[in-house]
């Protein structure tokens, strides 16, 4: 049964999206949009860089500063979060297999965050400002790699998944040691989003790996549909 109580919709009395949350996301699809549109890729890369270096910077600073930070929830260990630090490397990086992996990364953390919010109503508002301005950093390196005119093939589909393994099977020794829950390994995320409807471990996990894995695949095909004759 789908209801709707106070901006949030439910099925079958699960939390699924917070309307809220997806009135923000278009509001910043719309400024993505108007970058994307008004500036050039230069631009865009300066923006881009500037935007992750406050984002980043402001954000432990202010955590530190006011004795917030927690080392089981806040450092930069989410793909996501790993994606956005990797972007400032790609950004003066001549590795093309580097570069679609953070392009891989940054498609499916951008479009996954548009829809779901892994923030609790305990959360604080610098953190709602970073998840927001992150994930927007994510989207606008999309529209870079594609304003860059940047061709995917086979071989970078396989290293980025491969990379990605490699950094997963990083995290699951750094959770157990540090009592934490990066990449949601061990719990689902908080917050509203569609694991509500997944069962529980390691199922939910399972099947999160599997939607990102076609979702890669998804990416590989949008980034070849592309035509770029004028290159």
């Amino acid at each position: 049964m789908h209801s709707k109580f106070e901006g949030i919709v439910l099925i079958n009395s699960v939390q699924i999206f917070d309307v809220n949350h997806l009135k923000i996301s278009l509001l910043l699809l719309s400024f993505l949009t108007f970058i994307g549109f008004i500036f050039n890729v230069q631009k865009i890369k300066s923006i881009l860089f500037s935007f992750i270096l406050i984002n980043t910077i402001s954000f432990f600073c202010i955590m530190v500063f006011y004795g917030d930070f927690d080392y089981k929830i806040h450092l930069p260990l989410h793909l996501c979060y790993i994606t956005e630090l990797g972007i400032l490397i790609s950004l003066y990086s001549s590795s093309d297999i580097f570069k679609s992996w953070m392009l891989f990364n940054s498609s499916l953390g951008s479009v996954v965050a548009l829809l779901n919010s892994n923030l609790t109503a305990n959360s604080l508002f610098i953190e709602h400002i970073h998840f927001y301005f992150s994930h927007f950093n994510l989207a606008l390196f999309c529209v870079y790699m594609y304003k860059l005119k940047f061709k995917l093939n086979t071989l970078h589909l396989i290293s980025s998944i491969k990379y990605n393994v490699i950094l997963l099977s990083s995290i699951v020794p750094i959770n157990i040691i540090l009592g934490s829950n990066y990449w949601f390994t061990f719990n689902k995320p908080g917050g509203v989003n569609l694991s509500g409807i997944m069962p529980d471990w390691p199922y939910y996990f399972i099947i999160m790996f599997i939607l990102g894995i076609l979702f890669y695949f998804s990416t590989f095909i949008l980034f070849k549909s592309f035509s770029f004759n004028n290159n």
